[in-house]
């Protein structure tokens, strides 16, 4: 297997780097992968802290400005309902669930 430009490559869920130290040809695995190339696995992916940080700011911006214009009248008149109970959470889940779907599908598409 050839790397890819700049010396890193990925085949079949691993990801692999050219090690110069061994020789041209000599790749090894990497367990983590650096910063700015696709992870391999959902699992591992989900768990990334750049993915769960960047995530969870656009949840707290988006949440927000969602809240405050769906429910900001019922918030300032200190009208709590059923309903507003389990849709003020939902607001902030969703735009966390869009970030980190959004970062995932770009993580995955292949180079151009």
């Amino acid at each position: 297997m050839r790397a890819a430009a700049g010396g890193v490559g990925k085949s079949r869920g691993v990801i692999l780097r050219a090690d110069a130290r061994n020789g041209p040809l000599a790749f090894r695995v990497l367990t983590h992968p650096p910063v700015g190339l696709a992870l391999s696995c959902t699992r591992c992916a989900v768990r990334h802290r750049p993915i769960i940080r960047k995530a969870l700011q656009t949840a707290a911006v988006v949440g927000t400005m969602l809240t405050v214009i769906n429910h900001g009248d019922a918030l300032l008149a200190h009208h709590l309902t059923p309903d507003l109970l389990w849709k003020t959470p939902l607001t902030y889940v969703v735009p966390y669930l869009v970030s980190t779907y959004g970062a995932l599908s770009i993580s995955r598409r292949a180079p151009v």
